[in-house]
This record gives structure tokens, C-alpha cells and sequence, in this order.
């Protein structure tokens, strides 16, 4: 059994408004109810009211891993087996929440920014221009990809998440950042004739780094350091500073 064209793409369309009626009690409730409702009048024998009743609660994950468990629920669904795709959305929404967050908000995210502060560098419009693109077009190919992942594996859920090495794709990804980031500041610094003060800040940025701190407060002590130094007058050209 494979997805159409039509219904994948729908599923994904759909899927981006997973968090357009959010609210405590639901959460993403609404917004799955919405992904999923079309596809159980088309394609559940035991009663459209009850098949949609049945998805009509609490639902909350990472959005960009919400289309897996679409998948899944989808294709148990339609084999007519309501409690298998009941049991895997309760018990796969908060490990995939997990698994999102760490991967997309605190890995991928941030390295689609530094490479496009750093093309901002050269060419302002186009850093921001890559930033949107790149990181919009990756959570379509995303959601497009896992869709289908769930609804192959529909049947061992499971299996697809711990048979991927994404543990090691969010190491990998943080490594990057580490000395992206540093590299970045130090760019920047370079940027606007301050050599001194980006092999500072390069130096600086690596330390904190090596003593456990996270890229958002690595980044903001970092920012404040340097922005202090420009107001002193250690190199740094005023006009780039925020408030000029």
C-alpha cells in the first residue's frame, strides 16, 4: 500500500497548520484533527463519526515530526485498526517532541542561521534570503519524507526512530556549530578591521564552549562582550553597533 501523490502533498499542506488552533487543552489537537479528518471520511469503514471522534483530543509533538505519526495513524487507519493507531500516537508524540526539539530547534536551526549571518556579511539580502529559503525548503522535505516513513512503517513505529542514528546526527550537527560560531564572531570582527578582536572573541567563544555552555548563552555573553568593547573603543567600528 503506498500514498498518492495527492494525499501526500495534501497530508503536507495540511500539516503546516498543525499549531493554527492551539491551545492548553489540546494543544495541537485541532490542527491534527484537521491533517487527518479528510482522509478518515475517504477511507475508515466503521463510521466516519466515531473514526473522527476518535482523533478529536490531545495531541502535541515537534510540528516538524507531526507528519510521522500522521503516516502512522493514517495507514492503521485505513487497515482498520483504530487502538494500534490510538497506542502509537499517545505513546510516539512526546519521544519524537524530544527528538525534534533536539535535533531542529537546538542543531539544524542555529547552523542554517550561522551560515546565513555569515553570507550576510558579504551580502545582507541574501543571507536573510538563505536563511528563509534553505531552512523553509528543508522543513517541507522534511515532512514530506517522514509522512511517508510513517505510513511504511506503520506497523513497528518504532522501529524507523531507534534504527536512525539521529542521536548522532544532532552530535554531529552541534560539533559544527561549536566552531562555526566561533568563527562567525570572529569573522565579523575581521569583518569591520578588528583582527585583534576576533582572535579575542574566536578564542572566547571556544571556551565557553569547552566549559558546557550552550550556543544561546555562549552567543549572548559573547555579544555583549564585543559590543561593549566597540563602545570603549577597542577596534570595533561604532556604525556596528545595534542601536546606530
Amino acid at each position: 500500500m503506498k500514498l498518492s501523490f495527492k494525499d501526500r502533498a495534501g497530508f503536507v499542506l495540511k500539516s503546516l497548520f498543525l499549531q493554527g488552533s492551539w491551545s492548553f487543552r489540546h494543544m495541537q489537537g485541532l490542527g491534527f484533527f484537521y491533517s487527518i479528518s479528510g482522509w478518515l471520511e475517504r477511507n475508515v469503514e466503521d463510521g466516519t463519526r466515531s473514526a473522527l471522534r476518535r482523533h478529536l483530543g490531545f495531541f502535541n509533538t515537534h510540528p516538524f515530526m507531526a507528519p510521522y505519526l500522521i503516516g502512522v495513524v493514517a495507514r492503521l487507519e485505513k487497515e482498520g485498526d483504530p487502538l494500534g493507531s490510538i497506542s502509537a500516537k499517545d505513546n510516539l508524540m512526546s519521544p519524537l517532541a524530544a527528538l525534534g526539539d533536539s535535533l531542529f530547534w537546538g542543531s539544524l536551526r542555529p547552523m542554517f542561521i550561522i551560515i546565513g549571518l555569515g553570507i550576510s556579511l558579504h551580502t545582507p539580502w541574501l543571507g536573510i534570503a538563505y536563511i528563509l529559503v534553505s531552512f523553509n525548503l528543508f522543513n517541507i522535505w522534511t515532512r514530506w519524507t517522514l509522512l511517508g516513513k510513517g505510513f511504511d512503517n506503520a506497523r513497528n513505529p518504532l522501529d524507523f526512530i531507534t534504527d536512525r542514528n539521529f542521536r548522532g546526527a544532532i552530535q554531529g550537527a552541534q560539533l559544527i556549530i561549536i566552531p562555526a560560531l566561533g568563527f562567525l564572531l570572529g569573522l565579523a570582527a575581521f569583518r569591520f578591521e578588528s583582527p585583534g578582536v576576533s582572535i579575542v572573541i574566536f578564542g572566547l567563544s571556544l571556551l565557553l564552549f569547552s566549559r558546557g555552555w550552550g550556543t544561546f548563552r555562549t552567543f549572548s555573553v559573547v555579544f555583549v562582550a564585543v559590543v561593549i568593547l566597540g563602545w570603549m573603543g577597542f577596534g570595533l567600528e561604532v556604525t556596528w553597533l545595534p542601536w546606530k
